[in-house]
């Protein structure tokens, strides 16, 4: 059995990981991070310049789902795009679940005014 530093044999359930779950259940957590990552780069698709929206998707793409988010929110501060609330509630979620320190996204956070 191939076993990694983040999971573990169980004799009654295969592979488990962090939170007792299933390898499985890691894989499906893992692509639905990718799918959301990816789908928010897009919603920024002809406010941000392609070039940079296309690096943080491969990321994405090669397993960096994190690293991709991080850099996109970082990118949308540095060039002064502003995530309107339906763009804002899917980046907070996307981080929320994906466990990433709300300190790299929440300044992006729509002002009301």
């Amino acid at each position: 059995m191939i076993t990694s530093p983040v999971l573990a044999p169980d004799p009654q359930r295969g592979l488990v990981g962090v939170g007792n779950q299933t390898y499985f259940e890691v894989l499906n957590m893992n692509n639905k991070s990718k799918i959301a990552v990816i789908e928010i780069i897009e919603l920024f698709r002809g406010r941000l310049e392609g070039e940079r929206l296309n690096d943080c998707r491969s990321d994405a793409e090669h397993g960096e789902w994190g690293m991709a988010f991080e850099n996109l929110c970082t990118q949308l501060e540095e060039f002064d795009v502003l995530p309107n609330e339906h763009e804002y509630q899917a980046i907070r979620t996307a981080g929320e679940s994906m466990e990433i320190d709300p300190q790299n996204w929440n300044f992006l956070a729509p002002n009301k005014n």
